[in-house]
């Protein structure tokens, strides 16, 4: 298997770097990071459960955790430093992502339309088909029993006249009371 991923370009960190750098003093603060790390979870978890780093009962593992992303002991480093740092981390680009993404759907959008509806097809056609059969039994069952009724006297006579009335007329017109019959 070939592994050809690329990793966070120098322009991706730097957006990185100078986003989470909020004073613009040119170093990256432990606050800072804290407060990137704090955003990322309120984004994507607000709840946090017990397992998770920004759970209250987890704060000694959160602080070992933001203190092995920096390069040192200091409360402040340099940007230039982090920036090589998260170099280090080997984080997959998602331009790669993006990349993948745009081409697929430049493929889709240059198929043939016959191709498309084979698709279309494949995916709902056994809906379409079934709901077609359903809908025929349904009319062919309709029909037998109107022609039945209509060239049988013994269901006349048992049923009477109102089966007739009730099944062939329109709804407007089995309305009790209705006028407009």
């Amino acid at each position: 298997m070939c592994d050809n991923t690329q990793f966070l370009t120098d322009r991706e960190i730097a957006d990185f770097v100078s986003a989470l750098d909020k004073d613009q003093d040119g170093c990256i603060s432990y606050s800072e990071i804290e407060k990137g790390l704090d955003d990322a979870y309120k984004e994507l978890a607000p709840q946090a459960k017990s397992h998770q780093l920004h759970h209250e009962e987890r704060e000694k593992e959160r602080h070992e955790f933001l203190r092995g992303l920096m390069p040192s002991e200091k409360n402040r480093i340099p940007s230039d430093d982090f920036r090589n740092t998260v170099k280090t981390w080997q984080i997959p680009s998602m331009e790669q992502d993006k990349q993948a993404a745009k081409d697929e759907d430049d493929f889709m959008q240059n198929l043939p339309l016959g191709r498309k509806l084979r698709a279309y097809w494949e995916v709902h056609g056994p809906t379409y088909a079934f709901m077609g059969v359903v809908v025929a039994l349904q009319i062919g069952f309709g029909v037998w029993q109107c022609y039945k009724y209509a060239a049988g006297p013994q269901y006349q006579a048992a049923f009477g006249w109102g089966v007739g009335f009730a099944k062939h007329a329109p709804e407007r017109c089995t309305q009790p009371y209705s006028s407009s019959c």
